[in-house]
């Protein structure tokens, strides 16, 4: 990436502006005046905007890749600073772009050290795109730039770089289960079975190019964690398949909110990969009822704000304990004004909602 700053000026700005706003979060979360470094990152941000857009209209094929990782970073701003903001916007951008440079074949003119950085920043985008659209309204079109790229081939090139832990094949069925109906029960019934088959030790362990200082076994808590929470998104999305008669028996929401909470407790939280576990941690918190659980999932997510050594704080990292907290205050009022019989689906909700922040 600095290789790139002093050939590319858009790169330059965006690359200060992301850093200005990682000051911004850092000095916000302990509770320190911001406003100075708030400017600093709005104003190379700006700038950035202007010099890439120069750019854009008289950009080489070969550069195009270099453009995407510009894009992909202002997806990190917002992320950074709230999780809000115009994600959609450069996500549908860049998958745009991607697809030019799929289509075009560009990957084979380019050095290898930049389609590296290229299959790295792809993967991130690919990852915000999939966990994007899983709380997006079912007539939203932001997402559909993506819908030709082969998911799974490209974040296998970029796995050894991922703090997420996302496995390949998971998040593309999560991105198939994202488009499923409430009564879509038997193509949800044959997601949930591949889910459950998937072998992630196994993937974990041939992933190529790990630091020999790597814990394996974090990484195959994570993926676990990861696929009991798409398991219950699938049971939220299509509720009626928990009660298909086709299904095993500890396919059930109970079961699967257990098993997020065995893998989260698995990984300390002063692990570096520790942040790849914010969906799940926001996704299990958001089902739990009890006041001991949720506020653990709320606990894990402040420490990760504010608490570990290796992660500087991300603003959408608040944002998900917020919105988490909403989704607890909505179940609870509703099963008050309901006299305490009936349960809310939370998930079906959240799609609801006229603004949806980006929880990675």
């Amino acid at each position: 990436m600095l290789s790139l700053v002093g050939s590319f000026d858009y790169i330059r700005e965006i690359t200060l502006a992301t850093s200005a706003v990682h000051m911004v979060t850092l000095r916000r979360s302990h509770g320190l005046a911001y406003q100075k470094e708030l400017v600093d990152a709005l104003t190379a941000k700006g700038q950035a905007y202007r010099l890439l857009r120069r750019a854009l209209d008289n950009l080489a094929a070969v550069d195009k890749p270099i453009a995407m990782v510009a894009v992909v970073f202002f997806i990190n701003f917002d992320l950074i600073e709230s999780g809000r903001g115009s994600w959609k916007t450069h996500i549908e951008a860049a998958g745009n772009m991607l697809k030019s440079i799929h289509a075009m074949e560009i990957r084979k003119q380019i050095p290898p050290s930049v389609a590296k950085l290229a299959d790295i920043v792809v993967a991130d985008c690919i990852t915000y795109h999939v966990l994007g659209s899983a709380f997006a309204s079912s007539g939203d079109t932001a997402m559909s730039a993506f819908e030709s790229i082969d998911i799974k081939s490209v974040l296998q090139r970029a796995a050894p770089f991922s703090y997420g832990c996302y496995p390949p094949i998971m998040l593309e069925i999560l991105s198939q289960a994202s488009h499923l109906s409430q009564t879509d029960v038997p193509k949800a019934r044959d997601l949930m079975s591949e889910l459950c088959v998937l072998d992630f030790r196994a993937w974990v362990y041939g992933i190529p190019g790990l630091s020999p200082q790597d814990d394996l076994e974090v990484r195959v808590a994570m993926a676990d964690a990861h696929r009991a929470a798409t398991c219950l998104y699938i049971l939220l999305a299509v509720p009626d398949l928990e009660r298909d008669t086709l299904c095993e028996a500890c396919i059930t929401v109970e079961a699967q909110t257990r098993k997020v909470l065995d893998g989260l407790a698995s990984v300390p939280i002063e692990n570096a990969l520790s942040k790849g576990l914010i969906w799940p941690t926001f996704m299990v918190g958001a089902q739990i009822d009890d006041p001991e659980g949720r506020q653990w999932c709320l606990g894990r997510m402040q420490k990760i704000w504010v608490a570990s050594p290796f992660i500087c704080p991300w603003g959408y990292i608040e944002t998900a304990m917020t919105m988490m907290q909403w989704v607890w205050e909505t179940k609870d009022a509703k099963l008050e004004s309901d006299g305490g019989e009936t349960g809310m689906n939370w998930l079906q909700e959240l799609k609801g909602a006229p603004d949806h922040a980006l929880i990675v």
